[in-house]
C-alpha cells in the first residue's frame, strides 16, 4: 500500500540538479541552498517533491482502496499545499528570483526566466483542473469511479509538468542566482 500518510517520513533527497545554461553566470556554485536567501525556496521544494509523491501514490490507492479516511487525509495534504503554500512560493520566485535570472543571466537567464513564468501559469492552469475533484474527495469523502482515469490523467500531468519545473528551478536558475549572491 502506498505510503499517504507522509507526515513522518524524511525529506526526499535534492533531485540532481540539470545543467545550467552555458551563458549563466558564475562557476560552480556547489549547493545553492545553501545560499540563505535561497533555502527557503529550496526547503518548499522538499514539500512539493512530498506533496507530489503523495498526489501520484493517491490515484493507485483509490483505485485498490476506495475513498478512505487515508485518502482523504492526504487530498486534503495536496490541497492544503497547493492552494497556500505554493503561491507564496511563487510569489517569492517572481519578485526574487526571476528579475536576478534576467538581469545577471545573459540571454540564457532571460530564457530560463521567462519558460519558468510561463510554466508558473501552466501550473496554476493545471491544478485549477485538479483541485475539485481533489477537494471533494477530501471534504467529502465522494469520489467516482467512472470519473477516475480522467482524474488520474490530470494528476499524473500535474506532477509531470511540476517536477520538470522544480527541476529547472532547482538544476538551473538556483545555482544562476547564488552565483550572483555569492
Amino acid at each position: 500500500m502506498p505510503d499517504l500518510d507522509r507526515s513522518a517520513t524524511p525529506p526526499h533527497p535534492q533531485p540532481t540538479p540539470a545543467p545550467r545554461p552555458a551563458e549563466a553566470p558564475g562557476g560552480d556554485v556547489g549547493d545553492p541552498c545553501a545560499v540563505p536567501a535561497l533555502a527557503a525556496l529550496c526547503a518548499c521544494h522538499e514539500r512539493f517533491d512530498d506533496v507530489l509523491d503523495m498526489l501520484r501514490d493517491l490515484a493507485p490507492h483509490l483505485k485498490r482502496e476506495g475513498p478512505d479516511e487515508r485518502a482523504r487525509r492526504a487530498a486534503a495534504r495536496v490541497l492544503a499545499f497547493l492552494d497556500f503554500e505554493a503561491p507564496g512560493h511563487r510569489a517569492v520566485v517572481e519578485r526574487e528570483v526571476l528579475p536576478v535570472l534576467r538581469r545577471v543571466g545573459g540571454a540564457a537567464g532571460v530564457a530560463l526566466a521567462a519558460r519558468l513564468e510561463a510554466e508558473q501559469g501552466l501550473l496554476a492552469r493545471a491544478w485549477s483542473q485538479c483541485r475539485p475533484a481533489l477537494a471533494d474527495l477530501a471534504e467529502t469523502g465522494r469520489w467516482s469511479r467512472e470519473s477516475a482515469a480522467f482524474e488520474f490523467d490530470r494528476w499524473r500531468d500535474f506532477s509531470a509538468l511540476a517536477m520538470a519545473h522544480l527541476l529547472a528551478e532547482h538544476g538551473a536558475a538556483f545555482p544562476a542566482v547564488a552565483a550572483h549572491l555569492k
